[in-house]
């Protein structure tokens, strides 16, 4: 049935696929992955070099390549494959030649299979929509998601325990963070910590090894920074803004990501949340205390989409919250504004502007 998710293994060529499959997720890394996998499926199923071609989507494609791909047959297959990344960057055109192209009377015949790949943290556009649910129709739409922390550190005990080698909780829980609970990432600095680990006598990873071997990834270093502000503290932002500076790393990403803490601030204190030793106390009697934090949570991977993450970014902003009065939050806004047209101009240097940026709002005062 079109539309729903489709178990491409089972697959013996390439006439039994769909005509199309549109794959959204939040890590590049997943929809990566599961491209690749369509290659190791067709593998001495089509001749590669002629008929399995990745386009990205955005200014620079070659919209007219890709038409002449996809409306010419193959000579040495029984189909092609057209892979096309970042559908989210797509000029509105180019989708309305996409929705064309998924017509039953445009189907018809046509033998070449088309991978779409959505990264869903962007911004959806109403064609992209149309797009998403047109394909529906005549073919597979999947969301693929990232795994959890605790099925991350499932495979990091027993592949561990496979190598002789003994994680302290710390070091795991650091080592998974550190890599934004990516997999493919996590297995490839688990080579580098235990070809590291082999010439050590005793073989227990502890967090200092994983923090000197394993650098923590861009979203969790903006994270850190981003925490920092949040807890007005300006030497620990200061420091945390240092490698970003040096990787030269775009900044424009902290605005949204100080907006939307700073927005949940503003839900904090407008539902009246307080927390005492022994848990929560809320001042609208109607809900209960877990209900009022639950929904906090539900509120924060709504604005954040960091579903693996809530619990502990729901801790911290709570706490934050209370380090910033009301006033001071609405003057933070008016910075942040400020900074966000400072920073889309860019011309001066960025770590310049960010430092400024943390000097203000860490110091505000009304």
């Amino acid at each position: 049935m079109a539309g729903i998710k489709e178990d491409i293994s089972k697959i013996n060529g390439i006439r039994e696929l769909g005509p199309c499959y549109l794959y959204i997720s939040r890590s590049a890394s997943i929809l990566e992955e599961k491209v690749d996998r369509f290659k190791k499926i067709l593998k001495g199923k089509i001749n590669f070099e002629s008929d399995f071609k990745v386009f990205y989507a955005g200014t620079d494609m070659d919209e007219g390549d890709f038409l002449n791909f996809v409306n010419t047959p193959s000579f040495f297959s029984d189909g092609r494959v057209a892979v096309v990344k970042n559908i989210d960057k797509a000029s509105a055109e180019f989708i309305r030649t996409l929705m064309g192209m998924f017509e039953p009377s445009a189907l018809s015949g046509r033998s070449t299979v088309i991978i779409l790949t959505c990264l869903s943290g962007e911004k959806k556009t109403r064609n992209l929509t149309e797009l998403t649910e047109t394909i529906r129709k005549f073919g597979t739409v999947e969301n693929l998601y990232a795994p959890t922390a605790e099925k991350l550190g499932k495979w990091l005990a027993e592949k561990s325990e496979l190598d002789g080698l003994k994680f302290t909780q710390k070091a795991a829980s650091r080592f998974i963070e550190n890599v934004n609970f990516d997999l493919n990432i996590l297995r490839s600095e688990y080579e580098k910590l235990l070809i590291y680990m082999s010439s050590e006598k005793e073989k227990v990873v502890n967090e200092v090894t994983v923090n000197k071997l394993v650098s923590r990834v861009y979203d969790m270093k903006i994270f850190d920074l981003v925490d920092c502000i949040g807890n007005r503290d300006s030497q620990g932002a200061l420091k945390a803004l240092k490698p970003l500076a040096i990787e030269k790393q775009n900044m424009i990403g902290i605005i949204t990501l100080l907006h939307r803490m700073f927005s949940s601030f503003i839900y904090l204190k407008s539902s009246s949340i307080k927390d005492k030793t022994a848990g929560y106390s809320v001042a609208n009697g109607e809900q209960s205390n877990s209900r009022k934090v639950n929904n906090f949570k539900d509120f924060i991977e709504k604005s954040i989409g960091h579903a693996k993450n809530k619990e502990r970014i729901a801790s911290n902003y709570i706490r934050y919250s209370k380090k910033y009065s009301n006033s001071e939050v609405i003057k933070v806004f008016d910075i942040l504004n400020r900074y966000d047209i400072l920073l889309r101009a860019a011309e001066i240097n960025e770590p310049m502007l960010v430092t400024k940026l943390i000097t203000e709002i860490t110091g505000v005062r009304v």
